[in-house]
């Protein structure tokens, strides 16, 4: 029996796909405005949304106006304007909670929050 060729055409076709709408001109759409609500700490989604944002941000299809972070962790709102300066959006509005809810000021040794 002969050997079974593989086509390549298929996965090329569809990486042209892919490419061409990573690509596509959005100069005639308005951004969409975003507010994020985050409540950043020791897990990374929050991190990937606040980037994600200022990635559509540079591409034209959002406008980050602002990020509320909505729990006493003090480094918090830190770590959010880290991130804004990274991506050189140090414009975006910051909003940050004050109080002593879930604020992480000790951590047990087995790695959970004492409030």
């Amino acid at each position: 029996m002969a050997p079974r060729r593989v086509s390549l055409a298929l996965p090329l076709l569809g990486l042209w796909v892919a490419a061409a709408a990573a690509s596509a001109d959005v100069s005639g759409m308005s951004p969409t405005p975003l507010i994020i609500d985050t409540d950043m700490s020791t897990d990374v989604d929050d991190v990937v949304a606040i980037c994600m944002a200022h990635e559509l941000q540079d591409r034209g299809e959002a406008k980050l106006l602002g990020v509320v972070h909505n729990t006493g962790l003090l480094e918090g709102i830190g770590a959010v304007s880290v991130l804004n300066h990274f991506y050189g959006h140090d414009d975006v509005a910051l909003g940050a909670y004050k109080g002593d809810f879930d604020n992480g000021s000790q951590v047990l040794a087995e790695g959970s929050w004492q409030s």
